[in-house]
């Protein structure tokens, strides 16, 4: 009965977000149908195979501070602390609205570490906020680790494109083509030491983990069209 509960809350869930696709809410409560460790084992092995710092990560269950905005912006300019504290304002981020989940296991680290760095990976990879840049993003996610949450979240907003917004299918079908295109060349992010990155510069740390940024890699496709 609890696991068809949980099935029923994962659909409706599925349902809000293809009529909606700018609420987190339904995305927090689509996100706990996925999180059993049938589905999870396998996902947490193929990241600890692909990267040593994933490994680390999950051995220490890394987590990030809560952020000093005043501490990032007096990083050097261009680094990534100070491009992400820019990122966040530019889009009218609040960090804080995340919820803070625990991590007290494997199993419940991958959501902790996704949720809490989310903001960074948009830094890093130039995706924007909107659903186009959030789907982007998550076939990034996709393309890097086996990741039902975020194909459920793409299938999601291919619904939304179809159902209600046709006109902006070009740009969201761009986005997820070059997401996937650039999370398959990048090195695995997934559990990086985050924090120790933040004073470096951004150029830096996009070239050690082969990020191409997605206005880089829109051009890219466009001259190989």
């Amino acid at each position: 009965m609890k696991k068809l509960m949980a099935t029923i809350k994962g659909v409706r869930a599925f349902v809000t977000v293809v009529r909606d696709t700018s609420s987190l809410e339904p995305i927090f409560q689509l996100r706990e149908s996925f999180t059993n460790p049938k589905m999870l084992t396998p996902m947490i092995a193929d990241l600890k195979a692909q990267s040593a710092e994933a490994r680390t990560a999950f051995r220490i269950l890394r987590r990030l501070p809560p952020w000093n905005f005043a501490a990032l912006d007096a990083l050097p300019e261009g680094s990534l602390g100070r491009h992400f504290a820019e990122h966040v304002r530019a889009a009218g981020i609040d960090p804080a609205a995340l919820p803070s989940l625990p991590a007290h296991d494997e199993f419940e680290y991958v959501a902790a570490h996704l949720y809490e760095t989310h903001d960074l990976w948009h830094a890093l990879t130039g995706f924007d906020i909107d659903v186009a840049g959030e789907l982007g993003l998550q076939a990034f996610y996709l393309a890097q680790q086996r990741s039902a949450l975020s194909l459920s979240i793409l299938s999601a907003g291919m619904l939304n494109t179809a159902i209600y917004a046709m006109d902006d299918r070009v740009r969201r079908l761009d986005a997820i083509s070059v997401g996937w295109g650039m999370g398959r060349y990048a090195k695995t992010l997934f559990g990086i030491d985050w924090e120790s990155l933040l004073p470096e510069s951004l150029e830096q740390v996009r070239a050690r983990y082969r990020i191409v940024p997605v206005t880089q890699a829109f051009k890219q496709v466009k001259l190989a069209a």
